[in-house]
């Protein structure tokens, strides 16, 4: 996904809109193989803003499909995602602070990797299929959104499981 900026290089102020689609068949997220469920699309601006600067701003849309943090079912998660992110001329010797610049040569900027970044950034900290997901069974591994087993269910409240312990060494 690259952006020409040849029209507006030598032209600190000028800017151009700009559209692109890219399909990404999987990316690496907490060691699970996350399969994209569309294309990744990007549509903006980048503008220079001097001294061999660029910043190009825009939005993001995906969906991929990740696993349920209750049941493990693949889930679809959309993103619709506003994003800023400065760039930055090799041929100009800019020693940024406080700032992330990616730097660049010639008149294209590759900006995918710092779209996967972006998405990666936004991702929720937890995926649910649905918002009432049962989850597994905790002893047989029964999907009980699709199935009731007959596993005995036992209520316990996290903070005196330690005690169940003392019992069950007598």
């Amino acid at each position: 996904m690259k952006l020409n900026i040849e029209k507006i290089k030598q032209f600190v102020g000028k800017s151009v809109d700009f559209e692109s689609t890219e399909h990404v068949k999987s990316l690496k997220h907490l060691d699970e193989e996350v399969f994209f469920a569309d294309n990744v699309c990007v549509s903006g601006n980048v503008k220079n803003i001097g001294t061999g600067l660029f910043e190009v701003t825009g939005k993001i849309k995906t969906a991929v499909y990740y696993s349920c943090y209750r049941c493990l079912e693949k889930t679809r998660v959309s993103f619709n995602i506003d994003f800023s992110i400065k760039f930055s001329d090799l041929s100009f010797n800019i020693e940024s602070k406080n700032e992330d610049v990616i730097r660049f040569s010639g008149d294209e900027i590759e900006i995918l990797p710092q779209i996967i970044n972006e998405i990666i950034l936004n991702w929720p900290a937890q995926v649910l299929c649905k918002p009432d997901c049962k989850g597994l069974c905790q002893k047989c591994g029964a999907n009980l959104n699709i199935t009731e087993c007959d596993c005995k269910r036992i209520q316990i409240d996290p903070r005196f499981a330690v005690l169940k312990k003392l019992k069950d060494v007598e």
